[in-house]
């Protein structure tokens, strides 16, 4: 009875002396959370001297991405690029440069959770985990914006593949100026082919692109060269099988508009490009005195694959001159 006794005093002794605690040391207001940082649009991380950029809605179009992904990483199973492709919603993309045709960079955005990227970029699966750390700038790091980005590289592909956020992911050989940008996180550029490309102002389901130097480019897609153009602009629409809707066809329909300098320009090619055009099965009209239109021409895959993985080689610009005559560039 003793022990009972004791016991129940040392308990009441113990929840007085916490009372009194607790009264005379008031509570400690918590620290505020520090704001989410709003996350970078993904164009802000390509370079902006490519000839073709491209924003694909991820959504309609997962098993082409997944496609161009594996092309691009060989060894990289259409399994584990479809895990990655249906966490993205949008991708964009940078290809060929004057020095280099087929350069090429990729910046997508959606949601890529940890445990996806523990059980895909693994070493059993060949991937070597790295973290690169961008200089970024005063401004930025006084803001607190992260400067310290994992990546992921193979011995059997020159690709490097990039996690800077849950919610961004990048392709690149090299992923450091992408690392840079998304460092400092400015806006995407005002230019012509960001506004065109950009998913967020253009929303639907078609994966639009824009060309700075059409050079060759449409050469792989149309067969012919494009002369006297230096802006090229458009979309290309899924073509489901009319036999079996459900499965994926590869086939797509290609349209665009040509701008040309000059309403002497747009005559020449329009003419040039009537008939092989017609041949194709594909149609051409002029939208105004210097802007062509072309639509209804079928692009397969294969093309388009092509198209994102094209050899280490500078490719032509042909621009027709005020009298007529045609000059071949190296861009």
């Amino acid at each position: 009875m003793k022990r009972l006794a004791f016991a129940f005093i040392l308990v009441l002794s113990l929840a007085l002396t916490a009372c009194q605690t607790t009264e005379e040391q008031p509570e400690v207001p918590a620290a505020p959370a520090k704001p989410a940082l709003k996350e970078v649009h993904p164009l802000s991380l390509l370079a902006d001297d490519f000839s073709i950029y491209v924003g694909v809605p991820v959504k309609y179009h997962q098993q082409l991405v997944a496609d161009i992904i594996c092309a691009e990483i060989p060894n990289l199973s259409k399994k584990d690029a479809l895990t990655v492709v249906k966490q993205i919603n949008v991708l964009y993309a940078g290809l060929g440069t004057v020095a280099d045709r087929s350069l090429l960079e990729i910046a997508a955005g959606g949601t890529i959770p940890s445990l996806a990227q523990s059980a895909i970029f693994t070493q059993n699966n060949g991937w070597i985990s790295q973290v690169y750390r961008a200089q970024s700038t005063p401004e930025a790091l006084k803001k607190g914006y992260p400067n310290e980005f994992k990546y992921y590289r193979r011995r059997d592909t020159r690709f490097q593949v990039g996690i800077p956020s849950q919610k961004i992911i990048t392709v690149a050989r090299d992923l450091a100026p992408l690392f840079e940008n998304y460092a400092v996180r400015e806006e995407p550029l005002e230019t012509n082919y960001n506004e065109w490309v950009d998913l967020t102002r253009n929303a639907g389901q078609d994966i639009r692109f824009y060309i700075t130097k059409p050079g060759q480019y449409l050469r792989n897609l149309l067969g012919s060269d494009i002369l006297g153009s230096n802006e090229v602009f458009g979309y290309l629409t899924y073509k489901p099988d009319a036999s079996n809707p459900s499965a994926y066809s590869g086939n797509y329909v290609l349209t665009f508009d040509l701008r040309c300098n000059t309403s002497r320009t747009a005559k020449t090619l329009f003419a040039a490009l009537q008939l092989s055009l017609g041949l194709m099965g594909g149609n051409i009209s002029m939208r105004d005195d210097t802007t062509l239109e072309v639509s209804g021409l079928e692009i397969t895959e294969k093309k388009l694959i092509d198209l994102f993985t094209r050899d280490p080689i500078t490719g032509k610009h042909f621009e027709v001159n005020a009298d007529g005559t045609v000059t071949t560039t190296n861009r």
